[in-house]
Order: structure tokens, then C-alpha cells, then sequence
């Protein structure tokens, strides 16, 4: 008998073929999570091991699969992933303002493999057209730091990292959840999650330095949206998702036996 109940989530983000992050861990962390995954392609990342390489999909491609997802009418979530320019991130706001569900934004402006090429014209648009349709944002400490203007050096402890949360969200108008990783408790990891005046400090027992972690963060911002969908409440939407990425690293697995870095491994339901 088919089923009438199903929940179903978009993501628009980037393809990485080498499936560590980008849409295919979105995909991953939603099916996990039992929910029907969508998706809307922005760019095509190769990752070698000199180079990465960002080639974003034609305006024209984007606006196209944008209008065919307007065939959906009941996302129970959302999460935009890399934007590769001021036109995209334009269309997807058109896009996002014609929804009522829980939107995640993980402002994908820096990658582990490399940052990205900074472009002052697509950190503004963040700031005044996209952030403040999202319910909750999740940049990692650089994509913060770009975000609001400061360099990663003056983020040199937890009150640092902390206001630097407040700060992103009152300039987004809307929830942010900053990931700090480590470096600011010992044998912790630290994420800053920020909801008008609540602050909550997030902290898990640090991982070997040689965990598989290529992922991560894509896999924490989807298992967010996973959970939103689901019913949860910001809060523990978030430290839901925590424990499944700290579950996630740790199931992680090598690229190949040359490499020393290594994917994190989708384990089980992102709300358990």
C-alpha cells in the first residue's frame, strides 16, 4: 500500500564526487533519517589531491531545476549548501521566499581541502538576502569569520567564539550555530549554537586526530535539516545532529590506501 505520510526534505547544494560532503552526504544523512530527499545542483566540485576545483552549473540549469521543484508543495525542510555566485544565491532566495518550512543555510564559503576564492559580493548577499530567510545557520569558524567581517586569529577562545555567534546572528536576523571544532576546550570539541538571547555551548569528547572527517559539516547542517523535518526543536534538532556526526566520524572510512584523510560514514538516524 503507498504511502501518503512521507516527509520529504530538499537539498540545494554541490555535487563532490568523491561523496564526502555535498549533496550525496545530504542525501545519505536524509535517507538515514528516513525521509524522501529532493535536490537542486549548483556545482560540480572536483577534489584532487593538489587541487580542488568549483564548476558551477549554468544559471539557466539552476532556475530550471528550481521551477521544477516548485511541483513540491509540502518540504517539511530545506538546506542550501554551496552557491557559487551573486546570481545563484539571487535565484535561490526567490525560491526560498515562496516556502514555509525550516530552512537551514550552511554557507559553504571555505572548504577543508582549500578555501574557496573569496568574493565580497557573494559574502554580502549572504548577509542581506539569505541569512535572514533561514531558521538557523551553520558556518564553520572561517566561514564565520569571513561572515562578519574578522580574521580567524581574533577568535582565540570560547567568549571569542561566542560573540562572534551573537554577532552573526543579529546581523542575520536569525539563529546561528557556529562550529568551533577544536582548540577551545580541552579534549573537546566546541560548537556555538545561538538563538535570539539563549546561547548554548555544544560540546562533544574530542576524536583522534587521525579521524576520517571529510563530510563533517555538510553531515551535521543535513542532520539538522533531518531533525527540523521531523518535529524537533532547534535545540535538540542540533545536538541530535551532533552526536550523529560524532557517530558518523568515527564509522568514517579511507578514500584509498595512499591518502591519509578519509570520508565520515552515515551510521544510523540522524535523531537518535
Amino acid at each position: 500500500m503507498a504511502q501518503k505520510n512521507v516527509l520529504k526534505v530538499l537539498t540545494i547544494a554541490g555535487s563532490d564526487s568523491l561523496a564526502g560532503g555535498g549533496l550525496q552526504a545530504d542525501l545519505a544523512t536524509f535517507a538515514q533519517a528516513g525521509l524522501a530527499g529532493f535536490s537542486a545542483l549548483t556545482a560540480i566540485v572536483t577534489i584532487d589531491p593538489e587541487d580542488v576545483q568549483v564548476f558551477g552549473v549554468d544559471d539557466a540549469i539552476l532556475a530550471a531545476q528550481l521551477r521544477s521543484l516548485n511541483q513540491i508543495d509540502d518540504f517539511a525542510a530545506i538546506k542550501v549548501g554551496l552557491l557559487t555566485s551573486v546570481t545563484q544565491l539571487d535565484l535561490v532566495v526567490d525560491f526560498l521566499r515562496q516556502q514555509t518550512c525550516p530552512i537551514v543555510v550552511d554557507p559553504v564559503l571555505a572548504l577543508k581541502e582549500g578555501e574557496l576564492a573569496e568574493n565580497p559580493a557573494l559574502v554580502a548577499a549572504y548577509r542581506e538576502r539569505l541569512l535572514p530567510l533561514a531558521t538557523v545557520i551553520t558556518p564553520n569558524l572561517n566561514e564565520a569569520a569571513l561572515l562578519s567581517d574578522q580574521s580567524v586569529k581574533d577568535i582565540q577562545n570560547t567568549s571569542d567564539l561566542t560573540a562572534i555567534a551573537l554577532g552573526l546572528s543579529q546581523t542575520g536576523r536569525t539563529a546561528a550555530l557556529v562550529k568551533g571544532g577544536l582548540g577551545f576546550l580541552s579534549d573537546e570539541t566546541l560548537d556555538v549554537l545561538v538563538k535570539g538571547e539563549e546561547v548554548s555551548n555544544l560540546s562533544l569528547p574530542a576524536l583522534p586526530a587521525d579521524s576520517f572527517i571529510n563530510g563533517a559539516g555538510c553531515t551535521l547542517a543535513a542532520a539538522v535539516t533531518a531533525n527540523l523535518a521531523l518535529g524537533h526543536d532547534l535545540k535538540a534538532a542540533v545536538s541530535l545532529a551532533q552526536n550523529f556526526v560524532h557517530q558518523a566520524i568515527q564509522a568514517g572510512y579511507p578514500i584509498n590506501s595512499n591518502r591519509l584523510d578519509g570520508n565520515v560514514f552515515q551510521p544510523g538516524q540522524p535523531s537518535q
